[in-house]
């Protein structure tokens, strides 16, 4: 099997990059012993080796695969296995690097992401494990980075989202490419199964050789039922379908300090010019529960969650639901709400806001490069376009 050797002495070896804990690294030994023994097992972790690191499959399609074939023979050890396969790829991860000229600490502190998936899954299973090797397959892949607070990696944007800016400078504008349903409210029709036949509208968009129209969206994160036009003279699209996107990924561990966010995305730009100069950045992404726009009512102005979504250019997603939200604040998307925690601040508002009938959900957020400039400065969400009529 192509690059798979992993023994006792090879799992030492990768250990000084990963920094597992002992107990950790020796449940994880026992496995790697059993290894080779089993040739069943060897084999079928070779065979998952090569479709992580080997071939374009995607890694969540992998990843499912993986659960699916082991959980049943291995229960919880199942675990255990993804994280020895994630492990077996850092010969993959060190050639990337060393391919791009990328240094040693950008590798460590991205590798951090064992650690936090490992715990997740200890607190879920009570057994060392992986249950995300998706997600870290894609850092031992090379092409997803911890830079400071976040984590990034450059892909192309494939939202039905086009972004025009002023030539000169000023507040971006931006549309949905295609026709969407939204609600009277500007959220997308069907945004948490509900839906608004009485005043549900549908979004436009033109752009040709004497303007840039259509019906915008606010950078609070809803659409306006109502038309905006745009010389094309003194306006270009510079987002669009296809362009080359940093996507932002938010890791659990750490506190969300404005200035903290802003160095990594800085950090994280000019990384990607740095050693990916064939993929020039033309926005910057995030889509998460953080960016509700709901939670700047929820919660104090000065919060880490309020003043980061501040810095974004809100839009709405179609399909968005509160799944997301109730994993990350209470662990679990199908929680009781009635009977969920209330042991934060955050906890006890969005619990509040639930119980009276509010639904959450996830956003997305873009910031151009050029505008990273301003961070800190709320610019997009101090936009002069107007509030619809009935919109609270």
């Amino acid at each position: 099997m192509e690059n798979w050797t992993l023994d006792s002495n090879a799992l030492l070896e990768a250990n000084r990059y990963f920094k597992l804990s002992d107990g950790r690294l020796g449940d994880l030994m026992v496995l790697c012993e059993r290894l080779q023994t089993d040739a069943a097992l060897h084999a079928l972790a070779g065979a998952y080796h090569k479709a992580f690191f080997h071939t374009d499959e995607e890694t969540n399609e992998t990843a499912r695969r993986l659960r699916e074939e082991t959980e049943p023979a291995l229960g919880g050890r199942w675990g255990a296995l993804a994280a020895l396969i994630m492990i077996s790829g850092l010969p993959h991860m060190l050639e990337a690097y060393r391919k791009r000229g990328i240094p040693g600490e950008a590798l460590v502190d991205s590798l951090r992401d064992m650690t936090i998936w490992m715990d997740e899954y200890e607190a879920q299973t009570g057994v060392t494990g992986l249950g995300e090797a998706c997600w870290l397959a894609q850092s031992l892949r090379g092409v997803l980075f911890r830079i400071g607070r976040f984590q990034f990696f450059n892909s192309t944007f494939e939202e039905p989202i086009a972004v025009a800016e002023r030539l000169g400078g000023g507040s971006p504008a931006a549309f949905f490419t295609v026709p969407v349903r939204m609600r009277g409210d500007g959220q997308a029709d069907g945004a948490n199964g509900v839906f608004d036949e009485e005043r549900g509208w549908l979004t436009s968009f033109r752009a040709n050789e004497a303007e840039i129209a259509g019906t915008p969206l606010h950078p609070g994160g809803y659409a306006l039922n109502r038309e905006l036009r745009l010389p094309a003279g003194e306006w270009e699209l510079t987002v669009r379908p296809g362009v080359s996107m940093l996507d932002i990924h938010i890791p659990k561990d750490g506190k969300m300090e404005l200035d903290a966010c802003r160095d990594s995305i800085l950090n994280a730009l000019r990384f990607f010019e740095t050693y990916f100069p064939e993929k020039p950045v033309s926005v910057i992404h995030l889509c998460t529960w953080f960016l509700d726009p709901q939670l700047q009512r929820l919660l104090p102005p000065e919060s880490n969650i309020v003043r980061l979504q501040r810095e974004f250019y809100l839009l709405p997603v179609p399909g968005a639901d509160d799944r997301m939200c109730l994993e990350r604040v209470f662990g679990s998307a199908d929680i009781d709400i009635e009977s969920a925690p209330e042991d934060s601040s955050l906890r006890r508002a969005v619990k509040r806001f639930m119980l009276g009938g509010g639904r959450m959900r996830e956003s997305r957020g873009l910031i151009l490069p050029r505008d990273l400039k301003n961070f800190g400065n709320a610019q997009y969400q101090r936009s002069a376009f107007p509030l619809p009529v009935g919109f609270q």
